[in-house]
């Protein structure tokens, strides 16, 4: 498949690599199948998009909802102009076992502000912050939860200016 992307046949390298998901019998080196398939689709630009997307979504369905496939998908959603994609993937995450994760609802708001949707972006800001002070105080304390936090409320200051 790799050899076959190489040479721009993307038709015989997708053959190729359903080939090789229907002979692999571990789940988690179909997810590096996936990824690398739909990364290769998306690299070949907007008339790639849908493909990829295609790919990522019947990943999903065989393997349940993998949070790096569905990164990759929201980054492809955005590439494609299509940020009610990302909202919906995100929403998805958010709703599964990502409930309450800051880290997504930032993510989700700098889509939303990008989209030039400021009340809604506000709102899930606020949110990321909530969700940060429901994490123990000792886990906040973290380099990464401090950037998120600092982050939401320095978009916050931003828009309510």
């Amino acid at each position: 498949a790799r050899l076959r992307v190489a040479q721009g046949q993307l038709s015989a390298a997708s053959a190729d690599y359903r080939s090789a998901l229907a002979q692999l019998p571990g789940k988690e080196h179909r997810v590096e199948i996936y990824f690398e398939w739909a990364s290769h689709l998306s690299a070949r630009g907007a008339g790639r998009y849908a493909d990829a997307l295609q790919v990522l979504d019947g990943a999903a369905e065989t393997l349940g909802q993998n949070v790096a496939l569905q990164e990759l998908a929201i980054r492809i959603e955005i590439s494609s102009g299509n940020p009610e994609g990302a909202l919906t993937r995100i929403d998805s995450l958010l709703d599964g076992s990502l409930r309450g994760s800051p880290g997504w609802i930032l993510r989700r708001a700098e889509i939303l502000q990008a989209s030039g949707k400021t009340e809604e972006a506000l709102e899930a800001y606020r949110q990321t912050l909530a969700s940060i002070y429901k994490i123990p105080a000792r886990r906040r304390m973290v380099t990464a939860i401090r950037a998120l936090e600092e982050k939401a409320t320095a978009q916050i200051a931003k828009l309510e200016s």
